[in-house]
């Protein structure tokens, strides 16, 4: 409850009520278990009612010490937007602020009580609405549907054993156990060209076909904006709707060949992207900073074999480099034998 003799703050929750006729300001206060008005009020009003004696004690916020209670009356209340109510007051002592208990303000309609609090209503993108709706893609790894991988093998080339690779102690527990998972038929080809299954035993070289990185970049052919390099995925449009339509497709299209995706590694609605070493916006292809900066701080070249390297990392960058076969023919130069070092 709160003290009697409040400050004049206008963020409180005051209003005026009407007691016999009279207009009384006062305080709204959810947490007061009674109805209050002073001494100085009451006896303001045109009409007094009857004060009835009470052994009601009532204590201030805070306050050890009861309240002086000079009797109590029942009337009617009247609010500004005219609802009436029957309310009962306690007439205290003194010149304080009169206060409505919570069951009156509601009575009154003064004061609404929210139980249940709503987050804000977000716009969701056509990209949340996918993920939203589409947990099985992110869910583990997935299998192609409707395709079978088949090595040719020529049966005259005998299979060679390879020595097997060294496997820290402390990851061998986890190692078998993805070979076993990989021999119960879940398993993802080697990003090893040539070879199948290497493992930290003894494995069999063998010649395959395909990879499944092949194998996948052939699974979203045919759908406008949307280009895959191995195993990266880029949609675009030129307009948003254009990106939405091609997202649905791509999204759509895995489902049906039963591939997921990893969900940490997705970027959507991005208006410029790293993708296979470059910058993708709307203002076109850019080099990647990073990959530019770590041209710009390579140490100078000290033999032919440095050249090669400082050549083989500028090439990244030659299609954004006017006349860059002519710029750098002095440093191939330096690749060429019988080439003088100064």
């Amino acid at each position: 409850m709160q003290k009697l003799r409040g400050n004049s703050n206008s963020k409180q929750p005051l209003t005026q009520i009407k007691l016999y006729g009279d207009t009384v300001p006062a305080l709204i206060d959810s947490g007061a278990a009674v109805n209050i008005i002073s001494e100085k009020t009451y006896n303001k009003l045109s009409t007094q009612p009857r004060l009835l004696h009470t052994d009601l004690k009532i204590l201030a916020y805070g306050s050890k010490d009861a309240l002086p209670i000079l009797g109590k009356f029942t009337g009617c209340v009247e609010a500004k937007n005219k609802t009436k109510t029957d309310g009962t007051f306690y007439v205290i002592k003194g010149d304080g602020c009169s206060l409505l208990r919570y069951q009156t303000a509601d009575e009154l309609g003064l004061i609404k009580i929210i139980r249940t609090i709503r987050p804000p209503s977000v716009n969701l993108t056509v990209a949340d609405e996918l993920v939203n709706s589409h947990p099985e893609l992110f869910d583990g790894i997935g299998k192609l549907k409707d395709f079978q991988v088949t090595l040719h093998i020529n049966p005259d080339i005998q299979p060679t054993c390879q020595p097997h690779r060294r496997v820290p102690f402390h990851v061998r527990e986890k190692v078998e156990a993805e070979l076993q998972t990989r021999s119960r038929g879940h398993h993802r080809e080697s990003d090893r060209p040539n070879t199948l299954g290497l493992a930290h035993r003894n494995a069999t070289k063998a010649q395959r076909s395909r990879q499944a990185a092949e194998v996948f970049q052939n699974t979203l052919q045919g759908i406008a904006g949307v280009k895959n390099l191995s195993d990266d995925i880029i949609v675009y449009g030129a307009t948003q709707a254009d990106h939405d339509k091609s997202l649905t497709a791509v999204f759509q299209q895995l489902k049906e060949r039963g591939l997921t995706l990893n969900r940490k590694k997705c970027e959507f609605n991005k208006t410029q992207l790293e993708f296979f070493g470059f910058i993708f916006s709307a203002g076109g292809v850019s080099a990647d900073p990073k990959k530019v900066d770590a041209i710009y701080h390579a140490k100078k070249p000290k033999d032919a074999a440095e050249v090669r390297s400082l050549l083989g990392i500028a090439n990244y960058c030659s299609r954004f480099i006017p006349n860059f076969a002519t710029v750098t023919e002095p440093l191939r130069k330096l690749t060429r034998k019988n080439t003088t070092w100064q």
